[in-house]
């Protein structure tokens, strides 16, 4: 019982060093939204180990209660164990405070946006050489980064999972010689345009980045432009796009 009460000791300093963290948390939070949640989940995973760990030792408490011995009962009349008996209550009631702290914490960075999903994603043309139609969505079929399964590599259409602030990347590279014309659109709105051309001993390379803002399942896509074009492939002709805000 010695030990026990050593232990229950030792938790309930645990309980205030977890409580200071979790003020310091409530004053942080709305000064950073970088890697917020998994602090937070971390938190909660490390005050539900010490909840479980607490409820085992009550659990042991209650038995040796109800299985007391004489020299048991002596015990517990001593001064030592009626504070043991209050502290349990108190770290009880901390228990549940720091628990809605923590609860209130999170919807507060849910309520602010903190918590919107990563989407990010980025892919190159496939074949050496590709023969894009006029007006067709080029299809960029080898993924390098795909999180957030808003890209789609059979079509070549990024359909946005979320509303946000996306940054969206394209480079592309002219055939030897050939004239190259291409758009960036969202749904049919045309948002930036690429353009280049590679001189007869030499391929040609364009790009642009652009910052829109887009509804959730808006769809953006690439289009050759103007005329039918070749397209130099493989790594040197990328798109990309990740959410930002």
């Amino acid at each position: 019982m010695c030990s026990k009460f050593s232990y229950e000791k030792e938790f309930i300093t645990n309980m205030l060093k977890m409580e200071l963290k979790v003020e310091k948390m409530e004053q942080e939070v709305k000064k950073r939204n970088k890697d917020i949640v998994t602090i937070l989940d971390a938190q909660r995973n490390e005050m539900e180990k010490f909840a479980n760990d607490y409820q085992n030792l009550r659990d042991i408490l209650v038995v040796v209660m109800e299985n007391k011995t004489a020299a048991v009962n002596s015990f517990l009349e001593d001064k030592a164990v009626n504070v043991l008996v209050d502290k349990i209550a108190e770290v009880d009631d901390a228990l549940k405070i720091m628990t809605g702290k923590v609860d209130g914490v999170l919807k507060e960075a849910a309520e602010t946006g903190l918590t919107k999903p990563i989407v990010a994603f980025s892919a190159h043309v496939g074949p050496m050489k590709l023969h894009i139609p006029q007006n067709q969505i080029i299809v960029f079929s080898s993924i390098i980064t795909k999180v957030g399964n808003g890209y789609n590599s059979a079509s070549g259409k990024f359909v946005a999972p979320v509303a946000g602030y996306y940054l969206l990347s394209c480079s592309l590279r002219s055939w030897n010689g050939e004239e190259l014309w291409a758009s960036i659109y969202v749904n049919n709105s045309l948002k930036a345009r690429l353009s280049e051309k590679g001189v007869p001993s030499s391929h040609g390379m364009t790009s642009q980045t652009i910052i829109v803002e887009l509804k959730a399942n808006d769809v953006v896509s690439v289009k050759a432009q103007f005329h039918a074009m070749n397209l130099y492939g493989h790594e040197y002709s990328t798109l990309s796009g990740v959410l930002i805000r």
